[in-house]
């Protein structure tokens, strides 16, 4: 029995590496020059650290962790339904909600550590005259307003593709 070819509604992976080059990397990059030109050694070592801990724990919840937490979720919601429907036993559900949930929030814990330390030392940067921000600002913006460019361009191209597609699978074959 041969598998069927299921279609998913996704980006292609070469415009979710751009996106997170020009939303996350680049700006990232840009902050740690500002941050190197600081004369404070302290500061610098602080934020080389968290800057590289925030760009490796976004790629790999992306990348590595995105299915499990996903998964997860669909887990959370199918033991909220059984719990809700009394199927099974509520005791072993309620019990198997709470340590999914757990580690949920212990992502979500670190996610929400590293980009609130990463604000506090940029915070701490532009007090001590450390990093120069209104350069890099502006430049962050750009970035940002190029990748949601691309974005819609992206999904108004793929939209259209995505309809032709179907009045070609319509047609009747003689």
């Amino acid at each position: 029995m041969k598998k069927p070819n299921i279609k998913k509604l996704k980006y292609p992976l070469w415009f979710h590496i751009v996106f997170y080059c020009l939303t996350v990397i680049v700006p990232l990059v840009a902050i740690l020059i500002q941050g190197f030109k600081s004369d404070s050694t302290l500061f610098k070592f602080t934020f080389v650290m968290i800057c590289a801990a925030v760009i490796l724990w976004i790629f790999a919840r992306k990348f590595l962790i995105a299915n499990l937490e996903e998964k997860m979720q669909a887990r959370k919601a199918a033991l909220e339904h059984d719990y809700e429907i009394e199927v099974g036993n509520p005791e072993k559900a309620k019990w198997l909600w709470f340590n999914n949930e757990m580690w949920l929030s212990i992502i979500n814990a670190i996610h929400v550590a590293l980009i609130g330390l990463l604000i506090f030392v940029c915070a701490w940067g532009v007090e001590s005259a450390a990093i120069q921000i209104k350069g890099v600002g502006i430049l962050i913006t750009l970035l940002y307003i190029m990748a949601y460019v691309l974005k819609f361009i992206l999904i108004v191209k793929l939209r259209g593709q995505e309809q032709d597609e179907e009045v070609k699978d319509e047609t009747p074959k003689q």
